[in-house]
């Protein structure tokens, strides 16, 4: 239709009264006013009058003469369509049609009978799609109208909803460009979350409720996936996805933008963090509820739809691999080039509930379907073969696994995996991106906020007419704080955790049966029982499976063990599978190589003994009870001492070495948990048969796992002694001087005001920048400090506890000379004429300094190993042991009060008096001896002389099975040495005991 005669129509339409009293014409039928009412359009110049707006009279129907019909109503609807010069608020074409929809949806069957409604619901269908099509024919100069419809009815009227998926279908039916139609609508989401950046407190839920109906429909959930692909170039960052159409129903969190919620940490109460956390997690469940909604319609779509979702989620994971790197843990959470935090969280909840139904039910065969080789299979380079195989997830055969693959073995061979297994992966992924790393947040800033009360205290201590240091001091805690209480808030959302909790539940008995399979197992088809010893060698499929899994699990069990440890109390079953995972795993390097995921087991372990958490008011008598039968009655509870023992070695074995202070971080929860095992009659026999075993085979191959520990403690013992000593003396002197500084300005000798002066003005003419980091260094020794003394101070007390009940081993000619020289040389420096060295005035309790506890600990030691031969090896140990030793230990006990050891020491001191005398006679025997009788490495006479294979040399078998302890191999020429490759010298021994026995006859006829 030309635009000159639709101007004519529009005037004549607008000239037509807009309500007439009655007609002079035939009545119409009952048919016909029910159209008229229903599209508003008429063909008679006057219409019945009635409340409301008066249908519009086309020229046309008038001019045809006849009455509006089925037959008529479709031409009629055109023209009504076509006209633009119409009233502001009758809307345009669109809201026509709509408003169309909404009154036949409101007649009842009886006014309009199953037959009309669907021929007048096809033609306002099919006038939808045409409309949808071509606006601008219909005066639309955009779909605003379309947008408008949506945001007024969507989810809130069933008809609506019906009436546009009949649309919808229709317009895939024409093969309409249902990109280019919809585009606008999809874009929408982006902008508006866009516009708020991510705000949880401004967020619209109404494009949540479109994305829920428009993912119902395969050809628009296609659109909606196909409209939010990125370009795949990773140097655009993976920040990227938070910004289309699919992406931004993820974004909005408690962590962006900072400063939304908690302002003014510092002034909330408890019961106020607990209103705000409250109102986040009802917002957070929300977005994961629906977002899962969105994504499991569009993967019940199925076909293409469902293929570019998993395409469009792994894509989204590879583009953000580098939230994983360690840098990105000491990020303020707005993710830089990344996406956000709270959008990899919110991804990571909506996949752990896709995954909700393989994994919830532990006995279900479902879960064992999940196929261990799916990261080893080489990746298809086709979109067609990855649908194919389930398998768009790439880069994972990157990933470090539980146990290194043979160079010589073959990749797995591609084959058809399922999705449960890609659901499972890309769950494990993003967790590994978002769960875990905010996790490892929340523990730095915990530790960070501890750090910032202690220099804000220090702060105070100096602060005279520093009020400006002091504020900032305090503005820079109250932000950590803030985001502090945001992230926990995130974290702790119920049914996040409790998802997370119900995964990696199932991923433990998942890992424990892939640990337990014989190495030509088939596949598992049904769980099976844990018995140890386990199958030796392990299955392949360990070699297959990533560390991550592992480590996803880990992390979660300390986050839900120091934070929420009141979850244990509702999943006691939880609570078993996990620690059957602990046991199989930690002390098996055959089924889990790296040290440090070991390492981290134990710390999970700490967090399953029945006491966690009580010193922080967490503790609950229900889950400390369930947590207690783990360790009496669980069925592999006998694992634990050895497990433990086989971890606490295996980090310092060569290979698998770790720094020094990582080292002794890893074992600071070892020691808690044999500490309570110890308290255990089960556990405590453990220790004991472990010991009796390693003397049993004191000669093997391999030392005995419980001789290897003791040796490595009494390692420990030393190193970490020596260096809190060392740091005490520093910080000693530091002190001192400053002590000394503040002493001098007090005095009236003109010297010492002078000496004052210049060191003030010497300090203060360094540049402000120097002076704090002369502060940062002294507080960072500090902490150093106080590090070592606490770890010292277990290490010593594990070493009581042992003894307490352990002797012999103790005792064997291999360990009880360095047990002695250590014991000795601490009490010495502890007790001695420099222990006044070590006390830093009026602050040793800021370093955790208590050699109160340090001397009743050795002291103990010595009372418990007292023996003929423990006291004659204390009186042997030239470098610290004199008479004068245990008078001055004697001295130090009465002024702490530990009055009760007296005696016990007084009796050491007796035996190790007594035992001086024979020690001096048998020294000035060997002084006599021939030097093929001295052992080469410490000058002694031989008692057991044993031949060394590979160098030849000759040497005491209580040196030799001291070096062996720390250091398999010849200490001659370095080559490989074991117990039981030595040989013995037994003519050299007999030469020996020989020359002994003339040589003290000799001595005796001369005493006589």
């Amino acid at each position: 239709m030309s635009e000159q005669d639709q101007q004519p129509r529009d005037r004549a339409a607008a000239e037509l009264p807009a309500k007439s009293a009655c007609s002079s014409g035939p009545a119409p039928d009952r048919s016909t006013l029910l159209l008229e009412r229903l599209f508003g359009v008429t063909g008679r110049r006057l219409a019945a009058a009635g409340s409301g707006p008066a249908p519009l009279l086309l020229p046309e129907l008038t001019a045809s003469g006849a009455p509006l019909s089925l037959d008529t109503l479709q031409e009629a609807v055109f023209e009504r369509l076509m006209v633009t010069d119409r009233p502001a608020d009758e809307g345009d074409a669109w809201t026509y049609l709509v408003r169309c929809s909404g009154r036949v949806a409101a007649e009842t069957s009886t006014q309009l009978p199953d037959e009309q409604r669907a021929a007048v619901r096809e033609l306002i269908v099919q006038n939808g799609s045409t409309v949808l099509q071509q606006p601008d024919i219909f005066g639309m100069e955009n779909r605003r109208s379309f947008f408008e419809s949506l945001r007024a009815h969507l989810a809130i009227d069933g008809w609506f909803d019906d009436f546009l998926r009949a649309v919808v279908l229709r317009l895939v039916e024409e093969e309409a460009p249902l990109r280019d139609i919809f585009q606008e609508t999809f874009q929408y989401i982006q902008r508006v979350v866009g516009e708020t950046k991510g705000s949880l407190m401004n967020m619209d839920r109404f494009v949540y409720s479109l994305a829920t109906f428009m993912s119902t429909m395969a050809p628009l959930a296609e659109t909606l996936v196909s409209l939010s692909e990125v370009p795949d170039t990773l140097s655009l960052g993976g920040v990227l996805y938070c910004r289309v159409p699919l992406g931004s129903l993820l974004w909005p969190s408690a962590l962006n933008p900072v400063g939304e919620f908690f302002d003014q940490p510092v002034t909330l109460t408890q019961q106020s963090v607990d209103v705000v956390n409250s109102s986040i997690w009802t917002s957070e469940r929300f977005i994961a509820e629906t977002v899962h909604k969105v994504f499991e319609n569009i993967l019940r779509c199925g076909g293409r739809a469902r293929q570019l979702l998993l395409r469009w989620i792994a894509a989204c994971l590879r583009a953000n691999a580098g939230r994983a790197k360690i840098w990105h843990t000491d990020m303020d959470g707005s993710g830089g080039h990344m996406a956000p935090d709270g959008f990899m969280l919110n991804l990571g909840s909506v996949l752990l509930r896709l995954s909700l139904p393989f994994v919830r039910d532990l006995d279900s065969p479902k879960l064992l379907e999940v196929d261990p080789t799916y990261c080893a299979a080489p990746m298809p380079t086709s979109e067609e073969q990855q649908a194919a195989r389930w398998q768009h997830l790439a880069d994972l055969d990157k990933e470090t696994c539980l146990v290194p693959r043979p160079e010589d073995a073959p990749p797995p061979a591609p084959g058809k995996f399922n999705f449960r297994t890609e659901c499972f992966y890309l769950c494990h992924k993003t967790l590994q991106l978002g769960l875990k790393v905010l996790q490892d947040k929340l523990s730095k800033l915990n530790g960070e906020l501890g750090r910032m009360q202690r220099v804000y205290r220090d702060a105070l201590t100096q602060a005279a007419g520093q009020d400006a240091e002091l504020e900032g001091i305090k503005g820079r805690f109250e932000g950590l704080m803030q985001r502090y209480l945001c992230l926990k808030a995130a974290l702790t959302e119920p049914s996040r955790t409790e998802h997370a909790s119900q995964f990696l539940t199932a991923t433990a008995v998942w890992l424990t049966q892939q640990a337990a399979r014989p190495a030509d197992d088939e596949p598992l088809r049904s769980r099976r029982e844990l018995t140890f010893p386990l199958p030796s060698p392990v299955h392949p499929s360990l070699s297959c499976i990533p560390e991550m899994l592992a480590d996803n699990l880990t992390s979660h069990l300390l986050a839900v063990g120091r934070f929420t440890p009141e979850q244990w109390s509702v999943a006691p079953d939880a609570c078993r599978h996990m620690f059957s995972f602990i046991l199989v795993f930690m002390g098996s390097t055959e089924r889990m190589r790296n040290p440090h995921l070991r390492a981290q087991l134990a710390a999970c372990l700490e967090v399953l003994l029945p006491d966690f958490g009580e010193e922080h008011g967490h503790g609950l008598l229900s889950a400390g009870y369930q947590r207690q039968q783990l360790f009496l009655s669980h069925e592999l509870a006998d694992q634990v001492v050895p497990a433990l023992l086989h971890v606490f070695v295996s980090i310092e074995m060569t290979g698998q070495s770790v720094q020094f202070e990582e080292k002794f971080n890893y074992r600071r929860p070892m020691y808690v948990i044999m500490k309570y095992l110890w308290s255990v009659d089960r556990h405590r026999n453990m220790f004991f048969s472990l010991s009796e075993s390693a003397e049993r085979d004191m000669d093997s191959a391999t030392p005995p796992i419980f001789l290897r520990f003791i040796n490595l403690l009494m390692n420990d013992a030393v190193f970490l002694l020596d260096e809190a000593l060392s740091y005490m003396t520093q910080l000693r002197d530091q002190l001192q001087h400053r002590q000394t500084e503040e002493y001098s300005a007090l005095t009236t000798s003109p010297s010492h005001v002078q000496v004052q002066h210049r060191q003030t003005e010497e300090y203060s003419a360094l540049p402000a920048q120097q002076r704090h980091q002369q502060e940062a260094n002294f507080r960072h020794m500090g902490m150093l400090a106080r590090f070592h003394n606490i770890m010292a101070r277990e290490t010593i007390s594990a070493l009581e506890m042992l003894t307490s009940g352990i002797r012999s081993i103790f005792l064997q000619p291999a360990i009880v000379d360095r047990v002695v020289a250590m014991l000795n040389y601490f009490l010495l420096q502890l007790v001695g004429p420099k222990r006044r060295e070590l006390k830093v005035r009026d602050t040793s309790d800021d370093y955790d300094f208590k050699p109160g506890e340090l001397v009743t600990g050795i002291c103990k030691i010595y009372t418990q190993l007292e023996c003929e031969q423990f006291c004659a090896a204390v009186a042997a140990d030239e470098r610290s042991y004199s008479p004068q030793l245990f008078t001055d230990a004697i001295q130090v006990l009465a002024r702490i009060g530990q009055g009760q050891l007296i005696p016990a020491v007084e009796s050491v001191a007796a035996q190790v008096a007594g035992s001086g005398a024979a020690l001096k006679a048998e020294e000035d025997l060997a002084a006599q001896a021939p030097d093929h009788f001295l052992d080469p490495i410490i000058s002694s006479l031989m008692a057991d002389p044993v031949r060394l294979p590979t160098s030849g040399i000759i040497c005491d078998r209580s040196t030799i099975a001291r070096h062996l302890l720390s250091d398999q191999s010849d200490p001659f020429n370095r080559k490989p040495l074991t117990m039981e490759q030595v040989e013995p010298a037994a003519e050299l021994k007999a030469e020996i005991e020989e020359w002994r026995r003339q040589k003290l006859a000799e001595r005796s006829a001369g005493d006589r």
